[in-house]
């Protein structure tokens, strides 16, 4: 083809071993301060690097005490030479984060078409499945969709929106009443409320029967 470097080998070992590649490249270092690095780096005709693959030593030592990284680089007009990518240590992505606190970490926006969690075949925009054979709803980890403030007087809010701007507001009381509240299309009025102790009332922000209904004035 028209590469300029072709590199052949043979290996019949199928798992990746240190030192017994069958076609490979090694990039090395000789300074043993933490942080050094080796480098691909990818140019433009007139001399301006583009795009880079850093490999980041982040601690020295002999054989398996050494912990590296990887650093992918890239180059627009705005930010100039930026790190867009990070695989850590432990395997963990970061996506616009240089010390992803998870397998996949982003930081910034992210759009997708469909999303699973718990399933490999979402069948909808978002997919959350299970597999619990006795859910109890007093446990987090049975919940299929927890939503949560931590702030002692906040409410935790799921708003449902249409095409029309229309919303609907199903949201918890986070305080001593513990309440859930139904509003519907736009409106700041409660329709529908559910108490702590199991009273729906409609029409009624503080039903006093197991379900209190109260008429329009």
């Amino acid at each position: 083809g028209d590469s300029k470097l072709r590199i052949e080998g043979t290996n019949d070992d199928t798992a990746p071993t240190w030192g017994r590649a069958g076609a490979g490249i090694d990039l090395r270092n000789l300074d043993t301060t933490a942080g050094n690095y080796s480098n691909i780096n990818f140019y433009n005709g007139a001399g301006y690097a583009f795009a880079g693959i850093f490999g980041v030593c982040t601690v020295t030592g002999a054989s398996d005490y050494t912990e590296g990284k990887l650093g992918f680089y890239t180059r627009n007009a705005t930010d100039n030479y930026r790190l867009s990518m990070t695989l850590d240590e432990s395997g963990r992505l970061g996506i616009g984060s240089a010390s992803p606190a998870a397998l996949l970490d982003v930081d910034g926006t992210a759009t997708f078409d469909e999303v699973g969690i718990g399933t490999a075949d979402p069948s909808a925009t978002l997919t959350i499945e299970t597999n619990t054979a006795s859910p109890s709803p007093t446990t987090d980890s049975h919940c299929g969709l927890l939503i949560e403030n931590t702030d002692s007087a906040g409410a935790a809010i799921l708003r449902m929106r249409g095409g029309d701007g229309a919303a609907k507001l199903m949201y918890g009381e986070n305080n001593s009443t513990d309440k859930l509240y139904i509003s519907p299309r736009n409106s700041t009025a409660t329709q529908v409320v559910v108490d702590h102790i199991g009273r729906m009332g409609i029409g009624a922000d503080t039903p006093a029967y197991k379900l209190d209904v109260k008429q329009d004035s």
